[in-house]
């Protein structure tokens, strides 16, 4: 049901793994790529790089970046009704994910600690990896360089908005 970021999971625990996400930041903790990480999942990347890797923002989540709370972009919504067969509900958001241009250097320490498995489907490159080690990675990063993830861009909303508060 989130707006903004929707999602599907399929199986036993699919319920268990998407319920309430609408109420929370697109890719904050808890929500579902933040719980399938905690119960071992592990993320496919498919003919594409770490660079877009929606999992990396669940890592700036828990890291707790400093500019969680500037959007990516000025006109992006806040806000939202969510509509069911039984409510309409008003939901807002206050901390976003953003920019994912630099998130490939987060490979290099994926692979040095052996988590990353590479394969083809079909002819697609393909990347398997937890999405623990891929959220430890994220956090390890930020805690050495909290504007590691932030690309240099000056037209870039969020990073050059991130990159002055934090006199960079």
């Amino acid at each position: 049901l989130h707006p903004f970021y929707s999602v599907a999971a399929l199986g036993p625990r699919g319920v268990e793994l998407t319920r309430g996400h609408e109420l929370l930041p697109g890719t904050g903790i808890g929500s579902p790529l933040d719980r399938l990480a905690a119960a071992g999942g592990l993320i496919l990347l498919l003919g594409v790089g770490h660079d877009r890797s929606t999992t990396v923002h669940v890592g700036e989540f828990h890291a707790e970046a400093p500019y969680l709370e500037i959007p990516f972009d000025p006109a992006w919504p806040i806000g939202a009704e969510i509509v069911t067969a039984d409510e309409t509900r008003s939901v807002s958001y206050d901390r976003f994910p953003g920019c994912s241009r630099v998130f490939a250097v987060l490979e290099p320490p994926l692979r040095a600690r052996g988590a990353i498995e590479d394969g083809l489907v079909g002819r697609a490159n393909a990347q398997l990896v937890a999405g623990a080690a891929v959220i430890e990675e994220t956090v390890a990063l930020l805690g050495r360089d909290e504007a590691a993830l932030l690309c240099a861009d000056p037209g870039c909303y969020r990073c050059s908005r991130a990159r002055t508060r934090l006199g960079r």
